[in-house]
Parts: C-alpha cells; sequence; structure tokens
C-alpha cells in the first residue's frame, strides 16, 4: 500500500520505517514544522498540574522544566507515551477527545490545593481551556513554548503521486494537519482525486477537518495511538 504520511518530520520519519517493516511504501510530507522555544527554566512548583494537549507540548515541557514530579494530565495515550518518555514520573491519561476530554478527566480529578494548572502549548490552541477551567472553579495558566509552522504548500512529489492515483491513503495525526491538507489540496484542485484514496485519521475531530474534501473512505483510529492509526491499514 502507498501511504502519504503528514505529520512532523521526526515523527513522520518514524511512522514511514514502520510502514515500510510492514511492506508498504511511505512518502513523507510535514505538514508541520515544530520549534521548541528557547527561553529560561519553568518552575513547576508554581502549579498544581500541568496540562499537555500534544506530544510535542510534553517535549516542549521537558525542554524548559527540572522537576518531572509535577502531576500530569495528557490529552492521550500517545501524549501520556511522549511525557513518561521524556522522564515525568505522574501522568494520567484523558479519553483523547481533545479539549472536551481534558475538561472532563478535570471534573473527575479531586482539586490538589489553590496553585493554578499549567497548560504547555504551542502558538495555535484550539478552544479555551482556560474558560472551561473556571467553570470549574480553577485557574489555568497558558504558557506557548512551541511554534508549529503551517506548510505553505503540498510537495510536487505529493501533488503528482495523488494526481497520478499512486497514493492509495493519507495518513492524519491531528486535527491540525487534517486541516491544512483540506486548505492546500484546495489550492491544487485535488479534490477530484481522492474518490479512491483513504484517509486514516486519529480521531473525530481531524475526520471533520476533512470536511470539505470527499475521500473514498475516511478510517478513525479506535484510540489516539500511533498503533491504532497503523491497525487502520488492516482494514484496507
Amino acid at each position: 500500500m502507498r501511504v502519504l504520511i503528514t505529520r512532523p518530520l521526526d515523527a513522520a520519519r518514524d511512522t514511514a520505517a514502520e510502514l515500510r517493516s510492514r511492506g508498504h511504501d511511505a512518502i513523507v510530507e510535514p505538514l508541520l514544522t515544530i520549534f521548541i522555544e528557547q527561553g529560561p527554566p519553568v518552575d513547576a512548583a508554581r502549579y498544581a498540574r500541568l496540562i499537555l494537549t500534544s506530544a510535542n507540548g510534553a517535549r516542549a515541557a521537558a525542554a524548559r522544566m527540572a522537576d518531572r514530579e509535577i502531576p500530569v494530565l495528557a490529552v492521550g495515550p500517545a501524549t501520556a507515551a511522549e511525557a513518561r518518555a521524556r522522564g515525568f514520573t505522574q501522568v494520567i491519561t484523558a479519553d483523547g477527545n481533545g479539549i472536551e476530554g481534558i475538561v472532563s478527566a478535570l471534573a473527575r480529578l479531586p482539586a490538589k490545593d489553590d496553585r493554578p494548572l499549567l497548560h504547555v502549548a504551542g502558538t495555535d490552541v484550539a478552544g479555551d481551556l482556560a474558560a472551561e477551567a473556571r467553570k470549574l472553579g480553577l485557574t489555568l495558566e497558558r504558557m506557548t513554548l512551541y511554534r508549529a509552522i503551517a506548510a505553505e504548500a503540498l510537495s510536487q512529489q505529493a501533488c503528482e503521486a495523488l494526481k497520478a492515483d499512486h497514493i492509495d491513503t493519507v495518513m492524519f495525526f491531528s486535527p491540525r494537519t487534517a486541516e491544512i491538507f483540506a486548505r492546500l489540496a484546495h489550492d491544487e484542485a485535488l479534490g477530484p482525486h481522492l474518490g479512491r484514496v483513504c484517509a486514516c485519521v486519529i480521531s473525530q475531530n481531524a475526520a471533520k477537518a476533512l470536511k470539505s474534501l470527499t475521500f473514498g473512505k475516511v478510517l478513525v483510529a479506535k484510540e489516539t495511538t500511533a498503533d491504532a492509526m497503523l491497525d487502520l491499514l488492516d482494514d484496507l
């Protein structure tokens, strides 16, 4: 199977290697470039809990925090796994359903103390997590520690492969990359070439971001993990 991977470069390379080990062909087409912001250390002791809504947030937090014992609430299994890999020792996982999942988890968790929560995020944030936290009587501070720069165009290789029906599947590991692909695909008039292509997406929110395009199939992973995304290919 010929698969187009839209993840940021380092993650895309890992996925490509796994796909090739399973006998698939992979084209790496990063639609986001991640820059971790440099700056002074973050004092974890000021915060009751660290909120992570992406694996990139886990990497950015680790780059600026020496204390890895702060309790962490991660949006889903992939983010939780990255937090643990970066040395955070107290990690729990929400249901993977974006901001809604984080809010639901916070509502169930006992308040630790009066210190604020810290949301490590990028420059582009979906939803208003601070406002939702206030409804629960919690204070949340957002700290922007990384930038995710969107691609301005699809590569010539990707466009030619899609137009020549040389792509069977496009994989979307976030709503943001799905949104970027939809915009760039319209710019390149690729809509008519997607009718035989399957979109494999990590969440319902990612699927919604592709609504303006007509894929042959849209498959949603059962869990928000890389393994669940790869498992989707078994259904094709």
